[in-house]
């Protein structure tokens, strides 16, 4: 578990999403430090990495879904996939961010989320995308990687070699 926290000063600018690379999840908590909004998203959302990291694409999920409704129904990502080719592809590198709110009575990640991540990152395998992360972030201003949770390190293994 990691905590994060809101930019000091409200009015700042928003950084550049565009100006970031995220090849780690410390990378994505530093942007959400600068962000600034993390904390109040209640959709989650599908990051489309290329293999520097930068952010290709990305897509809004439903507030009321998670990782274990997507390892057991994974339509919306194959339709992610999908038009993504259709369209001349986007970024194979995908991350998870999940908002998982106490508020909403959402509990911290345990064992079933750790199964629903690996069972999704294999389905997805299968569909030519690499799941990196799915990270899960409270409002109380802390986040899970389940990727660190499964292998022990918050770093994303390169992309594969063509």
């Amino acid at each position: 578990m990691h905590r994060f926290s809101c930019p000091a000063d409200p009015d700042h600018p928003l950084p550049r999403i565009e100006d970031f690379r995220f090849n780690d999840a410390l990378d994505v908590i530093d942007y959400a430090c600068l962000e600034g909004m993390f904390h109040w998203r209640t959709w989650s959302e599908v990051w489309h990495l290329d293999d520097s990291g930068s952010l290709t694409c990305y897509a809004k999920l439903s507030s009321f879904s998670g990782i274990r409704d997507y390892a057991t129904d994974p339509w919306p990502f194959h339709e992610m996939r999908r038009t993504g080719l259709e369209q001349g592809g986007c970024g194979t590198r995908w991350l998870i961010n999940e908002p998982r709110f106490t508020r909403m009575r959402r509990t911290p990640p345990n064992e079933g989320d750790v199964r629903a991540f690996q069972r999704l990152r294999r389905i997805l395998a299968d569909i030519g995308v690499d799941l990196v992360d799915c990270m899960l972030w409270s409002d109380e201003f802390r986040c899970w990687s389940l990727h660190e949770l499964t292998s022990g390190t918050t770093r994303w293994a390169p992309p594969a070699a063509a």
